[in-house]
């Protein structure tokens, strides 16, 4: 079992480990650590990239993802093979974690000011992704209601982000390795979710409402930060 450290240290950013096995396909290699600071894919949230360093090779990581209880690092190996028991080094890409983080952070705020505005839109998914973020609800928001529904919740956005809380992380389990089930609160607001977030609101920065859009039953609101 991999311990995931961003559990509980969402802003660490390299941390050293032990290579538990090393594969290799025709295209692609795989590293399994005894423990990583590299998010995996999931949640709506894209994995980190970054560089794994030992002695005589590296590799660069270009997607990381669960398997089983394991976090797999896909990537391309330069030099000597690691064998089990290899001390490495991890290094994550700091920006586009940091970019990752808010625009992750974002979606949820949207979520939060919903809430708040008493709105019973019901959240279905979110997709954090710097190509087009949006979040995505259950309902639907007449064509003439759009704009001053636009401009509320833009609002209450603002309203938040000044406010500046901090992100709190409640732990199920007293485990910080695997999956662990936790949930993030800013506030008395809290959502179950095992991504990375900003330390408090005010590093997301401005959030753009892009657009609203009704599709089939449901809300997609596209956003940007």
């Amino acid at each position: 079992m991999t311990k995931a450290l961003y559990f509980l240290q969402m802003d660490q950013m390299r941390c050293a480990a032990n290579v538990m096995s090393a594969s290799a396909s025709p295209e692609v290699d795989h590293l399994i650590l005894d423990q990583t600071v590299f998010y995996p894919q999931g949640g709506g949230q894209p994995s980190d990239t970054g560089i794994i360093e030992w002695e005589g090779g590296k590799m660069i990581v270009g997607k990381v993802f669960w398997e089983g209880d394991s976090i797999l690092h896909r990537g391309e190996i330069t030099g000597e093979r690691p064998s089990p028991g290899t001390p490495v080094k991890c290094s994550i890409d700091e920006e586009k974690r940091r970019l990752h983080t808010r625009l992750h952070s974002a979606g949820h705020l949207i979520d939060m000011a919903l809430a708040q505005m008493g709105s019973d839109l019901i959240p279905e998914k979110g997709h954090h992704f710097p190509d087009g973020p949006y979040v995505q609800y259950k309902g639907e928001i007449s064509v003439e209601d759009r704009e001053a529904f636009q401009k509320q919740l833009e609002e209450k956005i603002r309203e938040l982000i000044a406010q500046n809380l901090k992100s709190e992380i409640h732990v199920d389990r007293a485990v910080e390795s695997g999956k662990v089930p936790r949930k993030v609160y800013w506030g008395d607001y809290g959502m179950p979710c095992g991504g990375t977030h900003v330390a408090s609101l005010g590093e997301i920065g401005a959030v753009i409402i892009r657009g609203i859009k009704n599709k089939k039953g449901s809300i997609k609101v596209k956003y940007g930060v």
